[in-house]
C-alpha cells in the first residue's frame, strides 16, 4: 500500500479549474468574439468611427494563406481599434468578374448549349462567383474575422455596377474616357487586352534574338559621295529579340548624334551598315570577318536613306530618328513594328507615319497581312512558336541572306498574370483612360497619406508617374458593360458614348438587369436615348476588373465617409487596387486632390521555410486549416514524455503567427517557425489556466481587511495606480511589497507596450512583448515568487499575491484580445462568477477601453531591483544546480542561501534589497531557497555553517560596484536543525506543537484557515509521515501546471 498522506500536508490552496489544455473545437466562443462583439461596439454611436475599407478578394477557389495575413491583419487592427475606444466599420468585399471565373464557366457549359453565348457564361460566371463568396465567407468567420458580413459587397450586385457606371460617367463627362486604336499588352491564352496592373514578369524568359539585315533602296546627298561604299550592296542591320514583329517592321530607328560604319562581311564582301560603337559586338557574333569600308557616317545623314521590308517587298521604308536607340547593346539600329511597340508607335506617330499595322489575330497568331507576296507562309501560325521560327527560315533563304546571326537570350518578359503565358503588344481598338492628365494632382493627394512601410509612397508614386494612359477595355463577356453605342448606318461605325448616353443605359440597367445588355437583340431601341439619331448596337467589351474593384470606394462616397482610414493589401497592389482606387477617386472629384484613403499598409507574401513562393507545382502550399487543425506540426508531448499532448489549437494560432511576423516583409512558414508559434501559444494557455486555477481560491471572506478587499475591484487599466497598494502596505506589514510593485511596474511596461505597438500596427513587436514577458519575467521569475504564498501564504501574503494574479490575468486578456480572441472569451468564461462580481457590469476584456500612458516609477529604482533580483536568482540557481549534479539536493528548497556584503559601502539600493533583514522571506521566495540569511562581511562564515566555497557577484549600478558572496547551505534527513515541512516543504525549524510536522508559518495558517485538518490529524495519533509523492511537489516545485515541457 502506498505511505498515508499526512492530513497537515493536504491544508493547500492548489490552483484548481476548468480550463483545459487545448480549445474546443470549433470553438462555441465564436459568436461571442466576432459578431455579438460587432454589434456591441456598432451600437457604441458616442465613440469616434474608425474605418478600414476592405480590398476585395478574388472569388475563385480554395482560400490561401495570402487571405490569412490579409485579413487576419486588418482584424488586429480593427480589435485594437475597438480597445482604444473607436467604433469601427468593415464591410468585407469581393471581386467577382474576370478571365479565371469566365475560362470555368466556358468550361463547364453542357455540350449542346451555346458554348460561347455571353449569356450563358455570364449565368454560369455568377453561380460560381457566388457559390465561391459563400464558401470564402464561412472560412473568413471561422477565423474570428470581425465584420459586418451581412452587408458584404460584391462587384457582381447591381447596386455596385451602377455605382461603377457612375464614377465611367463623370470620367466620360470630363474627358477621361476615349477611344483609339493603339499597341496593347495583348494575351492570346486569355483572348483579351490587358493593363499593366495585369502582368507579371518572368525573369528567366528565353527568346531569340537575331541580326537582321534589310537592303538599302535609296540614299541621297553626302552618303553616295563615300568612297569605297557599293550602296546597292549596303544592308542597316538591326538586332532584335522579338523576330516575330519583323512583319510588320516600318521602319528603322537610328539616333543622329551616334556615329555609324560602312564594314564588309566575309569572303563575299557582303556591306553592312551598324553603328561605330557596336561594331565590337557585332563582330563578336556574327563570327565572320569584318572590314570598315567607311566610317565617321553622322546618323543624321541616314534620314534621307530607304530601305526595303523582306516581308513588306513592295514597300520602301524609312529612317527616323529615336531618343531611345543607344549604344548599350544591339546594332545601334533598331527595328520598328508601331502596332506592336509602345516606343515605336509614339515615335511612328510623331513622324506620320502608319501606326496601327499588326498582322496578328486575337489568338496570337498571323493574318494573311503579314507576308503579302506569299500569305499562305506566314497566316496561321503562332507567334511565339513556329510563326517565329518561319520568320527566321525565310530570312536565312533570302540571297544575299538576310539573317547574319541568332542566338538564344534570357531577359524579363511581360506575362499575363492570370494564365501566366507570355503576351504580346498588339494594336487593337481599345478604350483608356487618360491617366496622365490626372497624375499630378493623384502624386500631390499623396502627401497627406500615411504609409506603412514608408518605402511604400516611392513605390505607389512610381508606378503612377510611369504611365499615361490605362487601357480600360477587355474582349470578355463575364465583367461590366461598357456603355458604348456604335452606329450602324456610318462607314467607319463610330463609337458613341456621352453623359446623356451612359445615364439612359444606366436607367435601363436598373429595370432589365445588367444581363440584358447581352440578352436583349443587339440593336434593341430601348437602349438607345430617343433623342440619338441614327442606327446602332450595343458594344460588347467590358470594363477591366481593376476598374471594378478599384470604384468600391464610391459606396462610402455615397454614405459620406471618405476618406477611408486604412486601406491594407499586399504588395502587389502599388501596382493594382491602391492605384486604381487612386486613379478613380482623382479622376472623379473636382477641387482640391485627396486620396481615398488615410493609411496605406501593405503587407509582403507568405514564403516556405526555403524562402520559396508557395505554389502547387512545388507542392509546398500550406492550406490555412492545416496549422488551425493542428495537422501540419502535430502534437507537443509532455515533459519527459508526461502528461498530456497538445495538438490543434484551432484559429487563434494561425493568429498568432501571422502577429509574430514582420509584416511588412515576405513571411516565412513551415514546420518548425509553426512549431515555436505552437510552443508560444501553449505556454500563454498554460500561463492562463494557472492564473485561473489559482484565482479560484479567492475567497472575499478570507480577506483580512477592507482596505484590501478594495484592492482587487482595482482595473489594470488604472495603471500606475498600483503604487496605491503602499497605501495598503503600510496599515498592514507586507514582506513582499518590494516583488509585487516590481510585479506590477513590469506588467505595466508591457501592456504600455503591447499596446503602443498595436497602435502603430507592429503586432510582432507587441507579441515579442507578450512572450518575452511570459517566459522572462512571469514563468522564470515572479510566479517563483507566487506559488508559495497562494498555496501555502497566510491570508495577508495570499491576499497581496492574489491580487498580483488577477492584475496579470486581467493584462494579459487585454493584451491577448486583439490577436487571440477565441482564447480571451474562452478563459473569461472560466473565470469563477465570485470573481466576475468584482468587476463593472459591463466588463469585458475584448471590450475594456485602453488608454495607453507611459508607465512610471515612484522611486526611480524598480527597474534597478528587478535587475538586481535577476542577477541575484541567476548566482544562486547555478549554484543549485552543481549541488543537484552532485546528488546532493534534489530540490532548490533543499537550501539556504547566506549573503555578505559591506554595509557601509554597498550601494544604497543593494544595502535596502539584499542585506536588508526585513527582505529576507521575499528573496527566499524569489530565488527559490527555503531561507535567506546575512552575514556581516567581517564574520567568517564557519561560525555559522560548515565552511563551503562561496560565490561573489559584482553588481554594477549608477558607476558604483558593489561586491556580495552568496553561500548555499544544503540539507538532507539527517539535518538535525532542519527538517521538511510536509505542507510547504521548506526546509525549517519545525514546532513542537506540530509533531515536527510544520514550520511555524504553516502551523499558524492550519490552526487558523484549516482547523478541521489540524484536528484530523491529533485524532489519527500521527506524529510524522511521508508525504506521497505527486500530491503537493507538481503544485510547490514544478514550473506552473507542468502539462508540458515548455516552460
Amino acid at each position: 500500500m502506498p505511505p498515508k498522506t499526512h492530513p497537515l500536508s493536504t491544508g493547500l490552496r492548489l490552483p484548481r479549474t476548468t480550463f483545459p489544455a487545448r480549445p474546443p473545437l470549433p470553438s462555441p466562443y465564436l459568436r461571442a468574439a466576432t459578431s455579438d462583439l460587432y454589434a456591441w461596439q456598432s451600437r457604441q454611436t458616442e465613440r469616434p468611427r474608425f474605418l478600414l475599407h476592405d480590398g476585395p478578394p478574388y472569388a475563385n477557389g480554395d482560400l490561401h494563406l495570402g487571405h490569412a495575413v490579409n485579413k487576419l491583419l486588418k482584424d488586429f487592427i480593427l480589435r485594437s481599434k475597438i480597445a482604444r475606444g473607436y467604433r469601427v466599420e468593415y464591410v468585407p468585399g469581393w471581386d467577382c468578374h474576370g478571365l479565371p471565373i469566365e475560362l470555368k464557366a466556358v468550361k463547364s457549359v453542357k455540350e449542346g448549349e451555346a458554348k460561347n453565348s455571353a449569356v450563358n457564361i455570364r449565368q454560369t460566371a455568377r453561380r460560381f462567383a457566388a457559390k465561391t463568396v459563400e464558401r470564402q465567407k464561412q472560412s473568413f468567420q471561422e477565423w474570428a474575422v470581425l465584420g459586418d458580413w451581412e452587408k458584404s459587397y460584391r462587384t457582381l450586385d447591381s447596386a455596385y455596377i451602377l455605382r461603377q457606371l457612375e464614377v465611367w460617367k463623370r470620367l466620360v463627362d470630363r474627358g477621361l474616357i476615349y477611344r483609339a486604336r493603339k499597341p496593347v499588352y495583348w494575351s492570346a491564352a486569355s483572348g483579351t487586352a490587358l493593363a499593366e496592373a495585369e502582368l507579371e514578369y518572368d525573369e528567366h524568359h528565353v527568346s531569340t534574338w537575331a541580326f537582321i539585315r534589310y537592303p538599302l533602296a535609296d540614299v541621297s546627298g553626302s552618303l553616295k559621295s563615300l568612297e569605297n561604299v557599293d550602296w546597292s550592296n549596303v544592308g542597316a542591320v538591326i538586332w532584335t529579340t522579338t523576330p516575330w514583329t519583323l512583319p510588320a517592321n516600318r521602319a528603322i530607328a537610328i539616333n543622329e548624334a551616334m556615329d555609324y560604319c560602312v564594314v564588309t562581311l566575309g569572303k563575299d564582301k557582303l556591306q553592312c551598315l551598324v553603328a561605330t560603337e557596336r561594331l565590337e559586338y557585332f563582330e563578336q557574333n556574327v563570327h565572320q570577318d569584318i572590314e570598315v569600308v567607311a566610317s565617321g557616317i553622322p546618323g543624321s545623314q541616314l534620314l534621307d536613306a530607304r530601305y526595303q521590308n523582306p516581308f513588306q517587298q513592295s514597300r520602301i521604308q524609312p529612317f527616323l530618328h529615336g531618343d531611345f536607340v543607344t549604344s548599350a547593346m544591339g546594332s545601334g539600329l533598331v527595328h520598328m513594328a508601331p502596332g506592336h511597340g509602345h516606343d515605336d508607335y509614339q515615335a511612328a506617330k510623331k513622324h506620320g507615319l502608319e501606326t496601327s499595322f499588326a498582322p496578328v489575330n486575337g489568338q496570337g497568331r498571323y493574318t494573311d497581312e503579314a507576308f503579302p507576296e506569299n500569305p499562305d507562309y506566314l497566316t496561321g501560325k503562332a507567334v511565339h512558336g513556329e510563326g517565329s521560327e518561319a520568320v527566321i527560315s525565310y530570312l536565312t533563304t533570302r540571297t544575299p541572306p538576310a539573317l547574319l546571326a541568332k542566338g538564344q537570350f534570357t531577359h524579363k518578359y511581360p506575362i499575363d498574370w492570370r494564365t501566366k503565358t507570355p503576351v504580346i503588344i498588339r494594336a487593337t481598338e481599345q478604350w483608356f483612360a487618360d491617366v496622365g492628365s490626372i497624375k499630378s494632382a493623384a502624386i500631390e493627394s499623396l502627401s497627406s497619406v500615411n504609409f506603412v512601410p514608408k518605402s511604400g509612397r516611392s513605390r505607389l508614386e512610381a508606378f503612377i508617374n510611369s504611365r499615361s494612359e490605362w487601357c480600360v477595355s477587355r474582349q470578355r463577356a463575364w465583367g461590366v458593360p461598357i456603355p458604348a453605342l456604335y452606329r450602324t448606318d456610318t462607314p467607319d461605325s463610330e463609337a458613341v458614348m456621352t453623359v446623356e448616353t451612359i445615364e439612359h443605359i444606366m436607367q435601363v440597367i436598373k429595370e432589365r438587369g445588367v444581363d440584358a445588355w447581352w440578352k436583349d437583340a443587339p440593336d434593341d431601341r430601348a437602349w438607345i436615348p430617343p433623342k440619338l439619331e441614327g442606327s446602332y448596337i450595343r458594344g460588347t467589351d467590358t470594363m477591366d476588373v481593376w476598374f471594378d474593384s478599384g470604384t468600391s470606394w464610391m459606396a462610402l462616397q455615397e454614405q459620406g465617409k471618405m476618406p477611408a482610414d486604412v486601406y491594407l493589401e499586399g504588395s502587389d497592389q502599388h501596382r493594382g487596387w491602391f492605384q486604381s482606387s487612386l486613379l478613380t477617386h482623382i479622376a472623379y472629384r473636382t477641387g482640391k486632390p485627396h486620396a481615398p484613403f488615410k493609411t496605406l499598409i501593405t503587407h509582403g507574401f507568405t514564403l516556405d521555410e526555403k524562402g520559396q513562393k508557395m505554389s502547387k507545382s512545388i507542392g509546398n502550399v500550406i492550406p490555412p486549416d492545416d496549422i488551425i487543425n493542428g495537422k501540419l506540426v502535430g502534437k507537443i508531448a509532455g515533459k519527459k514524455g508526461k502528461g498530456g499532448k497538445v495538438d490543434a489549437l484551432g484559429p487563434d494560432v494561425l493568429r498568432y503567427w501571422i502577429a509574430s511576423m514582420d509584416f511588412t516583409k515576405d513571411m516565412t512558414i513551415g514546420k518548425e517557425v509553426l512549431a515555436n508559434v505552437q510552443n508560444s501559444l501553449v505556454k500563454v494557455r498554460i500561463t492562463l489556466k494557472w492564473l485561473l486555477g489559482v484565482l479560484d481560491s479567492y475567497e472575499p471572506s478570507k480577506i483580512p481587511s477592507p482596505e484590501l478587499v478594495d484592492l482587487f475591484k482595482l482595473d489594470h487599466n488604472d495603471f500606475p495606480s498600483f503604487w496605491t497598494m503602499e497605501q495598503a502596505r503600510e496599515k498592514i506589514k507586507e514582506p513582499f511589497a518590494i516583488i509585487d510593485n516590481i510585479a506590477a511596474w513590469s506588467l505595466s511596461q508591457t501592456t504600455h507596450r503591447v499596446h503602443t505597438a498595436y497602435e502603430t500596427h507592429d503586432f510582432a513587436q507587441g507579441i515579442a512583448a507578450i512572450n518575452a514577458y511570459i517566459n522572462q519575467d512571469l514563468s522564470s521569475f515572479y510566479f517563483e515568487s507566487l506559488k508559495d504564498r497562494l498555496y501555502a501564504g497566510t491570508s495577508t501574503t495570499r491576499c497581496f499575491a492574489l491580487f498580483q494574479a488577477k492584475q496579470i490575468f486581467d493584462g494579459l486578456l487585454s493584451m491577448l484580445a486583439p490577436i487571440a480572441p477565441l482564447l480571451v472569451e474562452e478563459a473569461w468564461s472560466h473565470l469563477p462568477e465570485h470573481l466576475k462580481a468584482l468587476y463593472p457590469p459591463d466588463y469585458h476584456p475584448c471590450r475594456v477601453q485602453i488608454t495607453i500612458t507611459e508607465p512610471t516609477e515612484a522611486d526611480g529604482l524598480t527597474k534597478t531591483r528587478k535587475d538586481i533580483l535577476i542577477q541575484t536568482k541567476s548566482v544562486i540557481s547555478e549554484m543549485q544546480e552543481q549541488l543537484r549534479n552532485d546528488k546532493l539536493i534534489t530540490s532548490g528548497l533543499q537550501t539556504n542561501a547566506w549573503i555578505s556584503g559591506n554595509t557601509a559601502t554597498a550601494h544604497p539600493v543593494i544595502r535596502g534589497l539584499l542585506l536588508d533583514p526585513a527582505q529576507t522571506e521575499m528573496l527566499a521566495a524569489v530565488t527559490g531557497v527555503s531561507q535567506v540569511f546575512h552575514v556581516p562581511e567581517e564574520d567568517h562564515m564557519e561560525a555559522y555553517i560548515a565552511e563551503k566555497p562561496g560565490k561573489e557577484h559584482k553588481f554594477e549600478i549608477d558607476g558604483q560596484s558593489t561586491h556580495i558572496k552568496i553561500w548555499l547551505e544544503e540539507f538532507d534527513d539527517t539535518h538535525q536543525s532542519y527538517s521538511k515541512c510536509v505542507r510547504c516543504w521548506r526546509w525549517m525549524e519545525l514546532t513542537k506543537e506540530s509533531k515536527k510536522a510544520l514550520c511555524q508559518r504553516c502551523e499558524t495558517v492550519v490552526k487558523e484557515e484549516f482547523p478541521d485538518k489540524w484536528n484530523q490529524a491529533y485524532d489519527m495519533k500521527m506524529v510524522e509521515s511521508t508525504v506521497t509523492a505527486g500530491t503537493v511537489a507538481d503544485a510547490m516545485t514544478l514550473p506552473l501546471l507542468d502539462e508540458i515541457d515548455i516552460l
